[in-house]
């Protein structure tokens, strides 16, 4: 209840500052050691704006730091950044390790005063600061562009000329678009040591184009937002209506192509900068597919925790001060990198289970106990389901399915179903027997007499011969019981906007990274149909995909299975 308290009254500090002139920018400076006693009068600066910190006198025990807000640091291009620090209230003779938090999208510096507040009893000097474009500060939001970058290096400037840091001790990390920020920074900041990652991207492109298919849902919750609270750069609109109309795709990736860290990887790699990351299965904005293959390239010190969530939700307990998993892991990983502390040991990767408190743990990724299991796709029959088997199709057979009505198969409500289940453990559910055939295609395996246990991206790679040259696949993964009844394991989309109508073309897409268990007797089901409410489909035009099973080209599905 004590961090609640304190949480709610962060609120305040929303309102505490006006934005500064540069005469009125507030600096200080001070001397490495003998910190406690520096004078706050001579440097025209209060350390308690508007004796706010009276509350926190009250509430929090043993804490000897130092707190300043309406901090204003000014960029290379002259924009003001809105920013706040703690400093340990301690002598020093070597400084003090620091970590930089930039916001998340629509938030603001303040976000991580309860983790700050953590750090700082840790012996962290902790520095918040607002992107350009959020909150108080000045400039337009840059999508962790160039100019994005450029703040990067004035912050730490600011941080070694006006505080007692260790220049060798230097983190930094975010959650959402600060974690976007952290990994972009780490590329290009050489005096950053090591960076925390949490719910962020690592290819722009594939977040928000996976499968050449647009996440209509949260682009648009990203773009509206954005433009509701934040001063946003008209390139990201003109981005976001590119993308949507599959117009000049080319520039729009080259755009996207310029905010991805995976782009820099070889600078991280090359400076041997540690690296954790977390993200969250039911991520539908940041998928856990790109985090893995951030995870792969990086040759450097590096820990991936995948949690059950959606974005942000298993990490939003720990900036509200609850205690939380993956600040714990992130505060554990900080006090290795830039305080020399032993690590606890632990796994270098964590998957959390779907609809369950356990976790897996791997000493890398990929790793030699999860095989690629592949199943075969065989053809339905006018009466019956099609096959998955760990055989070849012997048939030459066709099904053929429609758009233009949904099948029945779903990833549920967007936004709403994924925190559910996630959070309340309450699965999506279909049953398998009303998917509508004319619309949607199913295949199933026999009851299985083993556990299967799946850790990764399961793959599709169907022939198909579509009526139009644009045309949308969805796949789903079901758990299906003896009554029929199936629980939604994971999905994935894909969009072809460039087909010659009437001839056959292969198709390889992922479903999203997951880690589930399907006991014996149940069913692995796959459904594939051409709607979903998540994604925005290539066209309204109707028309027909017709799914090719025969021995030249055979249709399957591959699947990440760990051997016990």
């Amino acid at each position: 209840m004590k961090r609640i308290q304190l949480f709610l009254f962060t609120i305040s500090f929303l309102s505490g500052c006006n934005e500064a002139p540069p005469e009125q920018r507030v600096y200080w400076a001070g001397q490495p050691s003998g910190w406690a006693e520096f004078n706050r009068e001579e440097r025209g600066m209060q350390s308690d704006p508007k004796g706010r910190m009276a509350e926190f006198d009250r509430e929090v025990e043993s804490v000897e730091f130092e707190y300043f807000d309406c901090i204003w640091i000014e960029s290379a291009d002259g924009t003001q950044l809105a920013a706040n620090v703690f400093i340990p209230l301690v002598d020093s003779a070597q400084g003090f390790p620091a970590v930089v938090f930039s916001n998340s999208w629509v938030l603001e510096e303040h976000e991580y005063f309860m983790p700050a507040l953590s750090l700082v009893q840790r012996g962290y000097i902790v520095l918040s600061y607002s992107s350009r474009g959020w909150g108080l500060s000045g400039g337009q939001v840059q999508t962790a562009g160039p100019k994005d970058v450029e703040d990067v290096h004035a912050v730490v400037d600011w941080l070694l000329d006006n505080t007692p840091t260790d220049e060798d001790n230097i983190g930094i990390g975010g959650v959402s678009y600060g974690a976007g920020i952290a990994l972009m920074g780490l590329a290009h900041e050489p005096r950053l040591k090591t960076a925390v990652a949490m719910s962020g991207w690592a290819d722009l492109n594939k977040a928000l184009y996976a499968g050449q298919t647009p996440a209509l849902i949260w682009s648009t919750i990203l773009v509206g937002t954005g433009y509701l609270t934040g001063e946003m750069d008209p390139e990201i609109a003109e981005m976001y209506w590119r993308l949507l109309s599959h117009d000049d795709i080319d520039g729009v990736m080259a755009w996207g192509e310029q905010r991805s860290p995976i782009r820099y990887v070889d600078l991280i790699n090359d400076r041997e900068s540690p690296v954790f990351l977390s993200n969250n299965f039911r991520d539908n904005l940041f998928r856990p597919n790109e985090l893995l293959a951030f995870y792969e390239a990086l040759t450097v010190p590096k820990q991936l925790d995948l949690n059950q969530g959606i974005h942000m939700t298993a990490e939003l307990g720990g900036l509200a001060g609850l205690p939380n998993e993956v600040w714990n892991n992130a505060f554990a990983w900080l006090d290795h990198w830039l305080k020399d502390q032993p690590q606890p040991p632990r796994p270098a990767v964590t998957m959390q289970l779907n609809h369950s408190s356990e976790r897996e743990g791997f000493d890398d990724w990929p790793d030699d106990s999860v095989v690629s299991a592949r199943y075969y796709l065989e053809s339905p029959t006018l009466w019956s389901n099609g096959k998955l088997s760990r055989d070849p199709d012997p048939s030459e057979k066709t099904k053929k399915i429609f758009s233009g009505i949904d099948s029945g198969a779903s990833s549920g409500v967007p936004v709403l179903t994924p925190i559910l289940e996630a959070h309340a453990r309450l699965p999506v559910y279909h049953w398998i027997p009303a998917v509508n055939r004319l619309h949607g295609i199913i295949y199933q395996t026999e009851k299985l007499t083993q556990p299967l246990s799946i850790r990764g991206i399961p793959r599709i790679t169907v022939r198909v011969t579509p009526s139009y040259r644009r045309f949308h696949l969805v796949g789903y993964l079901y758990d299906q019981d003896s009554r029929g009844k199936g629980r939604l394991i994971t999905y994935g989309p894909h969009s072809t906007h460039e087909a010659q109508p009437g001839q056959p073309t292969t198709v390889t897409f992922e479903l999203s990274a997951t880690a589930d268990n399907l006991p014996p007797g149940h069913r692995l089901v796959l459904v594939i149909d051409t709607f979903d409410a998540l994604y925005e489909p290539p066209t309204l035009v109707p028309y027909s995909v017709r799914f090719h099973h025969d021995q030249p080209h055979q249709a399957f599905l591959e699947l990440p299975l760990r051997v016990q």
